[in-house]
């Protein structure tokens, strides 16, 4: 028997109340679980602001001196870790932003179980510029060079101690 024009609405309509309660229930967990890894974090110390700047202390600049964090990336570290939805970073160019970022990217993917960074911008030169950043940390710091594995083709940078990575995406594959 063929149904009618009615019931296949009234199955399309079930269907699709379906596919929305499973997105509903995935989001759920999906947030649940970031919850509980930022539990663990707290738990093991490595997701506050105090251990960052510990962290930081000990990365090497491309200048070949420390890392002495500005008063305004305490500031700004202090409302990142302190879970803020949103964190505005509004300074001159020059600053350290990139660098900051880029510190905490490895940072994220090093403390973070797979822990993942996506990196995106309108063009690929301006995505590496925080690339080359993070990888300049790798490479002059001693204490974390043996803890990630920069893969330059693929733009990416794994930890595989906890299977995290940064990854590059560019908006235009071609600039």
């Amino acid at each position: 028997m063929k149904p009618n024009v009615s019931s296949q609405k009234l199955n399309e309509s079930a269907d699709s109340q379906f596919r929305n309660k499973l997105e509903a229930i995935y989001l759920e967990i999906d947030a649940h679980q970031a919850e509980l890894t930022r539990r663990e974090q707290n738990k093991a110390g490595t997701s506050t602001a105090a251990h960052f700047r510990g962290w930081a202390s000990k990365i090497i600049l491309d200048t070949g001196e420390y890392w002495p964090l500005d008063d305004f990336q305490i500031a700004f570290l202090d409302d990142f870790f302190a879970g803020y939805s949103e964190c505005w970073l509004v300074v001159p160019e020059g600053s350290g932003k990139t660098t900051l970022t880029a510190g905490l990217a490895l940072h994220h993917i090093q403390h973070t179980p797979y822990g993942f960074v996506p990196v995106a911008a309108s063009s690929r030169d301006q995505a590496e510029i925080l690339f080359r950043q993070a990888e300049g940390l790798v490479k002059h710091s001693p204490i974390i060079r043996d803890k990630f594995i920069v893969q330059e083709g693929y733009r990416r940078i794994k930890c595989p101690e906890t299977g995290g990575r940064i990854q590059i995406f560019a908006a235009d594959e071609r600039t």
